[in-house]
């Protein structure tokens, strides 16, 4: 997700300058931006802390680019300029974009026989869900923050708290079965990362997890963490 560090007004959510970008023609040149400098930051990293450093470098991707004749090319000119390895580059594409264009998945598609993964970000808010799965090429589904959101409240009651978790769960089951992976969005208490262990999950996000940051803020969490483990061999 894409902040805005604003000379004046200091740091800006998403929420706030988002929508204008949709209106004001900025998004396809701004994703543009966005590809490029994930791509590009991302392979520094790896070259200054080693094929450790990274897992994946993921970025979400708009409807409007989809939709743009150029989108495919433009990911693979990025590739090829930033030298970032191709599996390492994780596409992150809602229910909703997908669905709105017949051409989407077909340029998906043509992304991941590169070795691109795609994943299904607020997953569960579409319209189709169940049919989309066997349309769409996706490698990762990401459940909702809706259905993280009291997934941890415990009000005595098991059967309230059975439907609250009820989503999760079946999302979770749902991916195991079509050899999936899964991220929970939205976290925002250690009660919530417990439970969602419990189901099954091993991989989240959020701010009780960790808040946006700058590349520098990576760098020197990197810097850390490979002082950390030199100390410890």
């Amino acid at each position: 997700m894409l902040w805005w560090h604003h000379p004046a007004r200091g740091v800006v959510g998403p929420a706030e300058f988002h929508p204008g970008r949709r209106t004001n023609g900025l998004i396809v040149p701004l994703g543009r931006f966005v590809l490029r400098e994930t791509c590009r930051q991302s392979a520094a990293w790896l070259a200054e802390f080693g094929p450790d450093a990274l897992e994946e470098a993921g970025l979400n991707v708009s409807t409007r680019q989809l939709h743009d004749p150029d989108f495919v090319s433009d990911v693979a000119s990025v590739l090829a300029d930033s030298g970032l390895p191709c599996e390492l580059l994780v596409l992150e594409v809602t229910e909703s974009a997908v669905l709105r264009g017949h051409r989407s998945p077909g340029r998906c598609t043509s992304s991941t026989e590169w070795g691109i993964r795609l994943a299904l970000d607020d997953f569960g808010t579409g319209e189709s869900t169940l049919s989309l799965l066997r349309a769409f090429p996706a490698a990762i589904i990401k459940l909702d923050k809706s259905f993280v959101d009291g997934i941890e409240v415990d009000d005595g009651r098991p059967a309230a708290a059975e439907a609250r978790q009820a989503v999760a769960r079946a999302v979770i089951q749902l991916a195991r079965a079509l050899g999936l992976d899964t991220v929970a969005e939205g976290i925002e208490s250690a009660a919530q990362v417990a439970v969602l262990r419990e189901l099954g999950y091993t991989v989240s996000q959020g701010f009780f997890l960790a808040e946006p940051t700058t590349a520098d803020g990576v760098s020197r969490l990197l810097v850390a963490q490979r002082s950390t483990a030199a100390t410890r061999a």
